[in-house]
Parts: structure tokens; C-alpha cells; sequence
């Protein structure tokens, strides 16, 4: 997936699918999000505190650290996301997704 790019002052724009249960969570399954250039996992994850923290739970999401509590996963192009300074790229397609365990 490619999204064109032509917005002044903004230099790429991801997609944050919500996979799931985590579509409940996040308040929708699909959301366009703009980044300047070098912008990183870290990045990414401050802007889900800014945008969705309000519709996610304090169980699911930990608002002092910026990140997810529990078993929840990030992945793109087949593999997970788990470095903060993992830099993001223009039309990236970054799948979230609850992980269930049990017997």
C-alpha cells in the first residue's frame, strides 16, 4: 500500500490498523496519521497516547509511559515491532493486535 504524499509540512503518513478486539479499543479499525520525515516507533507510540488515550482503557493502555500494558503486539510487513527507534516509513502499515494465551 502506497499513499501519496502532498501535504505541506507533513512528510509521511502510516496507517494504524486496529486489529480485533483492539478496533473496540481504539474506537475504529483504521486511521491515517501523519509524521515529519525520521519519525520512529517511539514517535508513533506518544501520538497514540495523544489521540486514543481517552477511549482506552488504563488496563490497555499505560498513560505515564506511553505504551500498551499486557500482551499487545505491533507488526509491519510480517514482523513485530518492539524498538522505539525502529524509524517509520512513508504508506507503513502497522498492525496492533491483542494476544490472547491460555489453555
Amino acid at each position: 500500500m502506497h499513499i501519496p504524499v502532498a501535504r505541506p509540512g507533513i512528510d509521511m503518513r502510516i496507517a494504524l490498523v486496529a486489529m480485533g478486539q483492539m478496533e473496540k479499543d481504539f474506537g475504529g479499525k483504521r486511521f491515517a496519521l501523519d509524521f515529519p520525515d525520521g519519525s520512529t516507533l517511539a514517535d508513533l507510540l506518544r501520538r497514540i497516547g495523544d489521540d486514543f488515550a481517552d477511549v482506552m482503557s488504563e488496563a490497555l493502555w499505560n498513560r505515564a509511559e506511553c505504551r500498551f500494558r499486557g500482551p499487545v503486539v505491533m507488526m509491519t510487513g510480517g514482523a513485530a515491532l518492539r524498538d522505539p527507534a525502529t524509524v517509520l516509513r512513508e504508506g507503513q502499515e502497522i498492525l496492533v493486535y491483542k494476544v490472547f494465551v491460555g489453555g
